[in-house]
């Protein structure tokens, strides 16, 4: 057995203690603690805040068009502006000014322009109109003008900019889960499940509303033994009302490798059939670069018959 030295001891003893009076100060001072874990947090706070805003501004179009709204990046001939959760490009020959200084919660407004008769022009934001004068919204204030002095009003509202989304111009690659029925071969209602993959290039991008794509999907069926590998490409055409109301439908065709066993002799067999394809769902839901959908799915085996196939479809895809 082996002594411990005093100078070991005493130190031993010390820690212990030490210990013990933390333990102590925590149980008889819990203010204390508190203060001193908010005088951290407060400062750690004031600079996220400070930081999370520093990126929005005042962006204010050669139209009037002016946004108040975050931007992400800036080259030299485009800026591109977060707006409801968008992402938009704006050549800098369309801005007229970018001002910094203006922060806040995202907005939009008009500067419109107006003539006077003397000449001058007065450019501001319409606060409020009635039959005799308009209260415009400057620079240097609000300023109540005689209808009766304006010449004219330029850049009416029907002109508004029309902002590029940028998510329309990226590829979306992604996977997702199926389930449905199948009818094949006159055997009606047998249950599928099955998972796929999708790749839209940016290539094969037609319009804001049309692109092509292209289609990868394994279905299985347990009763009767048999594996579907469908390789589809498609049109899908996009009608989107708001950020919500976000619908799409896919439509096209391909071929489909059909792999089956024989109840009696349990042999595998191999075959294929032109496919068609037709989806309709709801692509309203988003987060960040990543799109998530919901959709009804149909597929008609044309060699075989009324066969046929319709289910649910589950989806997410990330733009590249």
């Amino acid at each position: 057995m082996q002594l411990l030295s005093y100078s070991k001891f005493r130190y031993y003893i010390q820690v212990v203690h030490h210990r013990q009076e933390e333990k102590l100060f925590v149980k008889q001072n819990p203010g204390k603690i508190k203060k001193v874990l908010y005088s951290f947090l407060i400062p750690l706070l004031f600079i996220f805040f400070i930081t999370f805003e520093i990126s929005s501004a005042e962006i204010v179009l050669r139209n009037g068009d002016t946004y108040i709204a975050e931007i992400t990046e800036s080259k030299d001939d485009k800026i591109t502006m977060r707006w409801k959760g968008e992402l938009y490009e704006i050549p800098k020959s369309e801005i007229l000014k970018i001002d910094n200084s203006k922060k806040g919660e995202e907005l939009y407004f008009r500067y419109d322009t107006f003539e006077l008769f003397d000449g001058s022009q007065l450019k501001g934001v319409i606060v409020k109109q009635t039959e005799k004068e308009i209260v415009l919204k400057t620079e240097i204030g609000l300023l109540t003008v005689d209808r009766s002095k304006l010449l004219n009003q330029s850049n009416p509202l029907s002109n508004k900019y029309d902002l590029k989304n940028i998510h329309n111009n990226q590829s979306v690659i992604g996977l997702g889960v199926s389930i449905g029925a199948l009818n094949f071969s006159a055997k009606d209602n047998s249950i599928y499940t099955g998972f796929f993959l999708f790749y839209e290039p940016k290539l094969f991008i037609l319009s804001d509303k049309f692109r092509f794509g292209a289609k990868v999907d394994y279905n299985l069926v347990k009763n009767p033994d048999l594996q579907f590998l469908n390789n589809l490409f498609y049109l899908k055409y996009s009608f989107k009302r708001s950020e919500l109301l976000n619908f799409y439908l896919n439509f096209g065709g391909g071929g489909s490798l059909i792999f089956s066993k024989n109840n009696s002799d349990r042999e595998s067999n191999i075959g294929f059939t032109p496919l068609g394809y037709l989806e309709v769902g709801w692509n309203g839901l988003k987060y960040e670069n990543v799109d998530f959908r919901i959709g009804l799915t149909s597929s008609y085996f044309f060699e075989q018959g009324n066969s046929f196939s319709y289910g649910l479809i589950f989806a997410m895809g990330t733009r590249l």
